[in-house]
């Protein structure tokens, strides 16, 4: 007799996904949207590394640098070069009184 409520799984079939658990795209973008926008005031504007941004949100998300370009890329973010480092253009969203 076989218990319907357990999947059966075929031999080189993968596990059931779990669809409640976020998806990486979805920790990023609540990572990062709570630190930076793409746009903003002059008073907002920062300078970061991809390195920077995740040393900024390693205490919510476990990631790698390049799940980060590739969320910086998708979302438009523009880049400049100083003094010969590549940084992403980020607008601070928290409020400065808080900082």
């Amino acid at each position: 007799m076989s218990d319907s409520s357990v999947p059966i799984l075929n031999i080189g079939s993968k596990a059931p996904v779990d669809n409640d658990k976020p998806s990486l795209d979805d920790l990023l973008d609540k990572a990062i949207s709570a630190l930076y926008t793409t746009r903003g005031t002059t008073e907002q504007l920062c300078f970061r590394t991809t390195a920077e941004v995740m040393l900024e949100i390693s205490d919510v998300i476990d990631t790698d640098l390049s799940s980060i370009a590739k969320w910086m890329q998708q979302h438009d973010c523009d880049t400049r070069v100083i003094d010969g480092t590549l940084c992403w253009v980020l607008y601070d969203s928290r409020d400065p009184s808080r900082l």
